[in-house]
């Protein structure tokens, strides 16, 4: 589902002429990146477990906000330099497709990581 959602996300970004075929895949990777965030969150938590899902999911959040930043900067490069969306459209659908293929390729068996209980709690 994460990989499928983020790839459906990734393609919606090619660039067409067509604004009808536009739109139409605007709306379909906007409905295939909605299958993303429940399952994402639903996925670290079963991974880090009771012990650790504050910590992972507060540090995963705070890293991922990074991208926010580096997004803007980017994408505002991207523009001055070509006046153009077209790139940064290109890579956003990139950093998608990479993203789906570490979902589909790296993240295996969704099972609790194994934790070494601390003496102190």
């Amino acid at each position: 589902m994460l990989a499928g959602g983020v790839l459906a996300g990734g393609v919606s970004l090619c660039a067409v002429a067509d604004r009808r075929v536009s739109l139409a895949l605007l709306c379909a990777g906007c409905l295939g990146l909605g299958t993303y965030p429940s399952n994402h969150w639903a996925i670290t938590q079963t991974l880090a477990g009771p012990l650790a899902a504050g910590r992972w999911t507060s540090l995963q959040n705070g890293i991922g906000n990074l991208s926010g930043i580096a997004a803007a900067w980017l994408t505002g490069t991207a523009v001055e330099r070509t006046h153009s969306f077209s790139p940064a459209f290109a890579l956003a659908g990139l950093a998608a497709l990479m993203g789906a293929s570490m979902w589909g390729a790296v993240v295996a068996a969704v099972e609790q990581v194994p934790w070494r209980k601390r003496a102190w709690e």
